[in-house]
């Protein structure tokens, strides 16, 4: 009974001893602190600071991650470093000169009328020496693509996008090509899973898409709020077939 007293005591001895290491301390400049101590993992209590090889492990993962971040933000060249401090660790994080929009590049291919591309090119929301970010950029882009396809071109696409680093430079040149695709105009109306109810009442709701009138993205939104708003439909869909050369419009209620 003694010996197993004694050999508990020493187990509860040992696990007392085992240091207990701080989470890592960030330094950083105010424009990025908030977002690098959101999303690092500084709470990592594994690493021993007189383990050169766990220091090391730490060090480069968390280079990696801040690195990552905040390139995000358009900080291409950071200093990161890890350095032991008060048993734990303090990460110093100096993000370097932020990036900004050098030259833009934006084409436009298919059947759009000149002034509509003018006007789509030069709102383009990120202009030249404007700073970058990956939110941003995805922003931007889809903000044409969602401009395109509210009206006429409801099958626009995004071909292709590249943003040029010049890391030196501390700048980012923007090229975007996109397809318009064909113009849409209005077809028949078919209309889908009515059950109690005639195809007349729906109709009369779908002034809007006259057969022959150009596409525009609010007619649909305008019609199905209308539907919607009736005491008929639990649910109602208004939208274009897939089929480019079959742009009609479809209303369909389950």
């Amino acid at each position: 009974m003694c010996r197993l007293i004694f050999l508990s005591c020493a187990a509860l001895l040992l696990t007392l001893a085992q240091p207990v290491h701080a989470a890592t301390r960030l330094v950083a400049p105010v424009a990025v602190s908030d977002m690098l101590q959101l999303h690092l993992s500084l709470d990592d209590q594994a690493a021993d600071p007189r383990d050169d090889m766990a220091r090391t492990t730490l060090e480069r993962r968390l280079q990696k991650e801040a690195s990552e971040l905040l390139a995000t933000e358009g900080y291409f060249s950071p200093t990161i470093e890890l350095r032991s401090s008060n048993g734990g660790f303090v990460l110093q994080v100096e993000p370097g000169t932020r990036a900004r929009i050098g030259s833009l590049h934006i084409e436009i291919r298919g059947p759009l009328a000149a002034d509509r591309k003018t006007m789509l090119i030069n709102g383009w929301a990120l202009p030249s020496a404007s700073a970058f970010s990956q939110s941003a950029w995805n922003a931007a882009k889809q903000g044409v693509l969602r401009d395109l396809m509210t009206a006429d071109h409801a099958a626009a696409r995004l071909l292709s996008s590249r943003a040029e680093v010049d890391v030196e430079a501390a700048r980012v040149d923007l090229h975007l090509v996109y397809d318009a695709g064909p113009k849409y105009r209005y077809g028949e109306i078919r209309i889908i899973g009515l059950k109690r109810y005639s195809e007349s009442l729906v109709k009369r709701y779908s002034e809007p898409l006259r057969p022959g009138d150009a596409y525009r993205q609010n007619d649909l939104l305008t019609v199905q709020a209308a539907l919607q708003n009736t005491p008929y439909f639990s649910s109602v869909s208004v939208e274009l077939e897939d089929d480019p050369l079959r742009p009609d419009a479809e209303i369909g209620s389950p």
